[in-house]
């Protein structure tokens, strides 16, 4: 008989602490191959080229408004939306510059995360996410970094 063997989840699941009380959890992704690219996509597609990936740990779900919370009360960080003092959010039904508008405050400074700890953190930009990684590498000794 034909028998499925199923990885165990304490082997592809990790839990890291990023602070007290707040963890990232990391699931293991199998070293294996995958075509990058496109036969028939644009030219900057072209060509379509097989590409073997070591095996790698990768967040389970986005950052959440705790961790991130948590990396600026470590670290004082300011995002590129709280210096430029707004940030691009949806304004009633429409997508605009709102001002005041950041990670602590998705639209506008009247607004705020409470009871939303558990939901993905916005309104960071790249280099924002580049300085979250490094301290969660830090804090819990493993290589962290975008995918």
């Amino acid at each position: 008989p034909n028998a499925t063997v199923m990885p165990s989840p304490a082997r592809d699941l990790e839990s890291v602490t990023l602070a007290p009380g707040v963890d990232l959890d990391l699931v293991r992704v199998s070293a294996g191959e995958f075509n990058m690219g496109s036969s028939d996509g644009e030219d900057d597609e072209k060509p379509q080229t097989p590409l073997a990936l070591p095996e790698y740990w990768i967040g389970r779900a986005h950052v959440t408004v705790a961790q991130f919370a948590a990396f600026v009360k470590a670290t004082g960080h300011k995002t590129q939306a709280e210096k430029d003092g707004q940030s691009h959010a949806l304004i009633g039904s429409d997508f605009g510059e709102a001002a005041g508008a950041d990670w602590a405050h998705p639209k506008g400074p009247t607004t705020n995360t409470r009871g939303k700890e558990d939901h993905p953190v916005v309104h960071v930009s790249w280099d924002d996410a580049i300085a979250f990684c490094a301290w969660a590498a830090k804090a819990t000794g493993k290589a962290i970094r975008l995918p």
